[in-house]
């Protein structure tokens, strides 16, 4: 499976098409998972968020002053080092709400003194709201599992992506972005009219030319190694609208190689690690979620020098589903691995009446060697 073969397939596979049942099929799978986010937040409310549960009995005991302050220019001299604001301010972003905790004792202008910096801005129409805690530990300690882990210049950012249900709906998702860069752990959130500007957004963030043509960065490793590669890494790919290739990555054969993928909605990372053989090394098994919402099932083995990718066979089709493949007949069924159960689930809807069946192991699969498009 590559790109191309992947954006043909979104339509149609090989003549057959894969497709949900029917609408409330296809809206039961949609953005499974995401939450809303409250529509009441307005910037000051956000301050408060920043600021109160973190530091309000400082605050109260007087350890701790919070100032307002007119110019993001007068922070950034005050400085001296690198603080990523100032890529903001030079991309023209509009700041207002600025606000500076430090020391009780000490005057802004004493650098060793200051803790928390935060503000509003706006840069090209996106509201952003960022806290930047000073002299912060190197561990950083997240609100939960991120949704997606990027890498910018060796620089680990933890995304957290909501679907924005606000009373703006040109705002249609909201990402927050926490990473640390020189001391400083920086903890953005951004309101988007398209999911994918947000890499775009962190690029410049970063001071790194952004790539107009696809966004690839570097994801969680979900896994304790890959088809028995403990030293591997996974890239993800905008490839259409609303569609992510997952690549997973190991060296092999004295080169970097990919040897996996899966593919989805930006939520529909379906990937899993299981010696479903036995064999002691571990497969890998993806859900591919296609753009109507159905589902196909990718298996990956690793057999010694070649890496194999494995598909349900059309006879298994034809021998329990009852579809006729030798004149063609158009398939409506959708396929997926259920973790839990540890068994593949393959559901019928060509028919009046709706069938599915189950089975374990690997022996319905037919495997071929794994092909990947260079281009990426």
């Amino acid at each position: 499976m590559n790109v191309e073969m992947l954006l043909e397939a979104i339509g149609d596979i090989d003549g057959w098409a894969i497709r949900a049942a029917n609408e409330n099929q296809k809206k039961a799978k949609k953005w499974a998972g995401w939450t809303a986010m409250a529509a009441s937040l307005g910037a000051a409310a956000i301050l408060c968020a920043v600021f109160l549960p973190r530091h309000q009995e400082d605050i109260l005991s007087g350890t701790l002053r919070e100032d307002a302050i007119g110019s993001i220019d007068e922070l950034t001299e005050l400085y001296g080092g690198t603080l990523l604001v100032e890529n903001l301010a030079d991309a023209g972003a509009d700041f207002s709400s600025i606000r500076l905790l430090h020391r009780e004792n000490t005057d802004i202008s004493d650098v060793s003194g200051w803790d928390t910096l935060a503000f509003t801005a706006n840069l090209d129409g996106e509201p952003v709201n960022m806290s930047c805690a000073f002299n912060a530990p190197e561990d950083i300690a997240l609100p939960g599992e991120p949704t997606q882990v990027a890498e910018y210049n060796g620089v680990e950012v933890y995304l957290y992506i909501e679907e924005f249900a606000g009373w703006d709906e040109k705002y249609k998702y909201t990402c927050e972005a926490i990473f640390s860069y020189e001391g400083v752990r920086y903890d953005m959130s951004v309101r988007l009219r398209d999911l994918e500007d947000i890499y775009d957004f962190l690029a410049m963030t970063m001071n790194i030319p952004g790539d107009d043509e696809s966004t690839q960065i570097n994801t969680i490793k979900p896994f304790d190694n890959v088809l028995g590669f403990e030293d591997y890494h996974v890239t993800m790919e905008q490839v259409a609208p609303w569609t992510i290739v997952w690549h997973f990555w190991v060296e092999l054969d004295g080169e970097e190689r990919c040897v996996a993928e899966t593919f989805g909605d930006e939520h529909s990372f379906g990937a899993y690690s299981v010696d479903i053989d036995g064999d002691g090394v571990p497969e890998l098994i993806t859900n591919n979620e296609f753009g109507d919402g159905a589902c196909k099932v990718y298996v990956y083995k690793n057999a010694g020098r070649e890496i194999m990718e494995g598909t349900v066979s059309w006879k298994y089709y034809e021998d329990e589903l009852g579809f006729d493949m030798t004149v063609g007949a158009a398939m409506i069924a959708e396929e997926h691995y259920d973790a839990e159960a540890n068994e593949f689930v393959v559901t019928n809807y060509g028919t009046e009446e709706e069938k599915t069946v189950t089975f374990t192991g690997l022996e319905h699969f037919i495997f071929d060697p794994f092909e990947h498009s260079e281009s990426n």
